[in-house]
């Protein structure tokens, strides 16, 4: 198969266990019973998360586990004697052949793979996907930790909702402030979620009320990838479950969704790599096809607090000169997606009238 602009090659082994007992890769067949998987992927730095995820989420967990031939051993160990229920479902992903890994980009004739460290997240994520033996999945990152009722409000949303595969729900993402989290120093990154964990509120009631004093923010302020809540959100009465979202604020947004699997559902692109425009490319698709959003009213999620990847601190830097790759990336899958496919798109872009892309480096 000819090679695109970004398509990368990285060698890989995949193991699959249910709970912390290996099964053979057999492909997905989703229950008609109505059920919510999250997925995610992750690194080693990050297993201590799964009691806390487990405790928090009481349905079904999909998640892809990054490892190389250094740590793949240990982690398979980890997971064997873990203990780990039936419903956490673990993919292994151990990259092999790292001096392999390459990008193909433009070089004078056509293009050539060029030698590059690569986390392939998008890829992550589709096989996390795969794995999901459920009617719904929600797209959730490591750091970003449902309330602990979240479950159980999607779950209760009415059947008729739930039933269409192109209703995209979103489900707010908020952030504890650097003013309050100052107050709790910590040394270690485990130490600082441990501290963290009792400040996230748990509840509408007590979302609102950390917002109302600043001690918790919507998610990444600063970028607005997250400007999708209702003026009215924290006001909303139970008779409100969802809000359909007129219109998209922001040229990139990247919410938290849950989506109902069917044969329309696109995958995510795996040449969006490292960091940056992941999840946007994804949204993007979804609106453009005709999806429709709604903003989940009474549940959330919250960010465990921590500190930059490497992969986005190089990403920033890009910002201050030279390409901007994943933006650059994105551009180009835009204007094959207008190409390729017809507008159907049910929901418009009002954007501002200038956008600074500087804003987009955090």
């Amino acid at each position: 198969m000819p090679a695109n602009y970004g398509s990368l090659v990285q060698n890989y082994t995949l193991r699959h266990f249910e709970g912390s007992v290996e099964t053979p890769s057999t492909p997905s067949i989703p229950s008609n019973h109505t059920d919510v998987t999250i997925i995610s992927q992750t690194t080693p730095e990050r297993l201590f998360f799964f009691p806390y995820l487990l405790a928090r989420w009481g349905g079904p967990i999909s998640i892809t586990i990054y490892l190389d031939p250094s740590n793949a051993v240990s982690v398979t160990d980890l997971v064997r004697h873990a203990d780990y229920p039936q419903r956490l479902r673990l993919s292994l992903y151990t990259h092999i052949q790292p001096k392999k890994d390459c990008v193909y980009r433009p070089a004078r004739r056509g293009l050539r793979c060029i030698n590059r460290s690569i986390y392939p997240l998008n890829r992550l994520r589709n096989i996390a996907i795969a794995n999901v033996q459920t009617t719904h999945f929600v797209v959730f990152d490591m750091d970003m930790w449902p309330a602990p009722h979240t479950y159980n409000t999607l779950l209760s949303l009415p059947s008729s909702y739930l039933d269409n595969p192109f209703f995209v729900t979103i489900i707010p993402a908020f952030s504890l402030s650097p003013a309050m989290l100052k107050h709790y120093p910590c040394s270690s990154f485990e130490e600082c979620i441990l501290k963290s964990i009792p400040l996230m509120p748990t509840s509408k009631k007590t979302m609102n009320r950390c917002l109302k004093v600043n001690n918790c923010t919507i998610f990444r302020p600063l970028s607005k990838t997250h400007n999708y809540l209702p003026s009215n959100w924290e006001s909303l009465p139970p008779t409100t479950p969802v809000t359909y979202v007129k219109c998209f604020k922001e040229r990139f947004l990247e919410p938290y969704v849950m989506v109902r699997r069917s044969e329309h559902l696109p995958p995510f692109d795996e040449r969006f790599i490292n960091y940056g425009f992941n999840k946007v490319e994804w949204v993007e698709t979804l609106r453009y096809l005709g999806y429709e959003f709604y903003v989940l009213s009474h549940a959330f999620a919250v960010d465990a607090p921590h500190k930059q990847s490497n992969f986005a601190v190089q990403y920033s830097k890009q910002f201050s000169g030279g390409e901007v790759e994943m933006l650059e990336l994105y551009r180009r899958y835009l204007m094959n997606l207008r190409h390729s496919h017809r507008d159907e798109s049910r929901q418009v872009l009002c954007l501002p009238k200038r956008i600074n892309l500087n804003m987009y480096r955090n």
